[in-house]
């Protein structure tokens, strides 16, 4: 995909994508979890347009899916589904990583597969009030 040469384009691009990623962060539509995969798909769409590189953009996205779903003060189901949406923008990453520091590469990896061990795979039951 060309660049986009409209630069109102370009910067109404830009601006849906750091709302999205606010909205993904604080959890702010946790009824609606599309959104974090159009948060990710966005960012593809500014890379493909070349308006960031594709390195700052799977940083940028993974940084922010992996704060998401490590926050503890968010819902489960939102902490789960920015870690299901994690793994196109990380293999990206190690893609463009590959040649040139795959040890940066390896060291996301393992900072998602830590993520996903911490995790739990239900969501925790509160236990019973006394009274």
């Amino acid at each position: 995909m060309p660049p986009l040469t409209d630069r109102a384009a370009a910067a109404a691009l830009l601006d849906r994508w750091q709302r999205l990623q606010l909205q993904v962060r604080c959890a702010l539509a946790p009824d609606h979890p599309g959104i974090v995969r159009i948060y990710v798909h966005v960012g593809l769409r500014i890379e493909r347009c070349r308006l960031r590189t594709g390195l700052e953009v799977h940083q940028r996205l993974l940084r922010n899916l992996l704060a998401t779903a490590a926050d503890e003060g968010l819902p489960w189901f939102w902490r789960s589904i920015c870690l299901e949406n994690i793994d196109l923008p990380l293999a990206r990453l190690h893609s463009l990583l590959a040649l040139h520091d795959p040890s940066s590469g390896d060291a996301w990896e393992q900072a998602v597969q830590r993520l996903r061990d911490a995790l739990p795979a239900t969501p925790a039951r509160s236990s019973p009030g006394c009274g």
